[in-house]
């Protein structure tokens, strides 16, 4: 059985306290400002997405030119790419490549095409525009699967998709959705309400608890690696204790006894403390030569 198969669900007037499982349908773009000016009227204008960076615009924008027999390709330069022709030869069975055009980022942002038609590069500085000012259906599931971790969401199928939101989050969450349905009338995030039964709680915690697992031993190898420094180790200690609230706060919501999480997340804390406070005496001898 699937986590949201074994969510339970029951009208908004039974149990609004619990939560509930949350997914996305989207299609076609929206503009930045759009959204940003939507979430502003919804007073959430400090989560409102970025533009695309220069770079992964001009990514997007390039490949409009890729077709039959010519290829794109990313050159080890930043922001530069090298676009060329396929060409056949015939006599002796084999394929040959003549550069076209070049296309770069120069240091202020700004587009630069080398060879090619004033056409060829018209287009790709159009395409380029258009792709800063909008976001499409990737950039927008990003942002929402950024937001319901901020809310404090926990992933309900592995690799994503499905997610619980707990009730004290869910007016923000639907804000987000009224936002993106204003400027994005053919996309549509949905709500399924859900009740404390057994299989519920069961998909619930046992996301939870995977999604715990996983980062403790993530930041538990980083830190027993000594590779992170005590800037490093400050901002894991910050986690580790955001991932530790978290619990709690489920294990309130959802009345069950989640100590063993709590646990493994205080044992991960006072692993970062002990690197840090060594990191630090290290740094203090080298300080003193």
């Amino acid at each position: 059985m699937t986590a949201l198969a074994s969510l339970v669900a029951v009208s908004d007037s039974t149990d609004p306290n619990v939560g509930a499982s949350v997914w996305w349908k989207l299609k076609g773009e929206v503009t930045v400002v759009a959204l940003a000016d939507a979430l502003t009227a919804l007073g959430l204008a400090s989560h409102a997405p970025e533009g695309l960076s220069p770079e992964v615009a001009l990514t997007r924008a390039v490949a409009t030119l890729r077709g039959p027999g010519r290829r794109v390709r990313k050159l080890r330069q930043a922001g530069a790419w090298l676009v060329t022709d396929e060409v056949e030869d015939v006599a002796r069975e084999d394929l040959d490549y003549s550069k076209r055009l070049t296309v770069r980022l120069d240091a202020i942002g700004r587009v630069k095409v080398q060879g090619g038609s004033w056409q060829e590069e018209a287009d790709v500085v159009a395409a380029y525009e258009h792709h800063q000012g909008h976001l499409d259906t990737q950039d927008i599931s990003g942002w929402l699967i950024e937001q319901a971790t901020r809310i404090g969401a926990v992933g309900l199928r592995e690799g994503g998709g499905i997610y619980f939101v707990p009730a004290p989050a869910m007016y923000e969450w639907r804000l987000f959705g009224e936002a993106l349905k204003a400027c994005a009338p053919d996309s549509t995030v949905y709500a399924l309400p859900t009740m404390r039964g057994d299989e519920a709680l069961r998909a619930v915690v046992d996301s939870l608890a995977t999604e715990v697992e996983a980062e403790v031993a993530k930041v538990g190898g980083q830190v027993i690696s000594g590779a992170l420094g005590v800037r490093g180790l400050n901002n894991r200690a910050q986690e580790a204790r955001g991932m530790a609230d978290k619990v709690r706060r489920y294990e309130s919501l959802l009345g069950t006894n989640l100590t063993k999480l709590v646990e493994a997340v205080e044992k991960l804390d006072m692993q970062i403390v002990a690197a840090t406070l060594a990191a630090e005496a290290q740094a203090e001898e080298d300080a003193n030569g």
